[in-house]
């Protein structure tokens, strides 16, 4: 079944991932005039291992930014191909965020990050943990309120 690339009435699409190997992974069910692509790829990193999830409907991949409505997509059935996250990258995402940098296409990265130190006295008023945290620690001079 084809997404229409442009809809008059809001209708639900239900997306169907499966591995390399045509094993069927989940579904997601998401209304392609209002939902973005990055909505699809967090609904299949929840049916697979950590790593960088791309999703492809065919040879086209599903881009995180753009409405999946206007992505011209040919089917429902969406490929899952997860990659690795070497050392090196993850501890160079931490950084950036405890930085005070934004995580742009890099988000993937920031939610695989299961341990987490906080060892500094610093204010990051906009942070959102990451989903696959499992460790939190805050070193002695951390002196920050946790609300919002």
């Amino acid at each position: 079944m084809a997404v229409p690339q442009h809809s008059t009435a809001a209708a639900a699409v239900t997306f169907t991932f499966g591995s390399l190997d045509g094993v069927r992974l989940g579904t997601a069910t998401i209304d392609p005039s209002a939902a973005l692509g990055k909505e699809l790829i967090v609904a299949a990193r929840g049916c697979c291992a950590d790593g960088i999830v791309t999703l492809l409907c065919g040879t086209a991949q599903v881009q995180d930014d753009i409405p999946v409505g206007d992505q011209q997509l040919q089917g429902t059935d969406l490929t899952v191909v997860v990659s690795a996250i070497d050392a090196a990258k993850l501890s160079s995402v931490v950084e950036s965020v405890l930085a005070g940098e934004q995580l742009g296409t890099r988000w993937q990265i920031w939610e695989n990050v299961h341990k987490l130190n906080w060892s500094r006295d610093q204010c990051l008023p906009h942070v959102t943990l990451p989903s696959g945290l499992q460790q939190l620690t805050f070193g002695s001079f951390f002196n920050q309120s946790l609300d919002h």
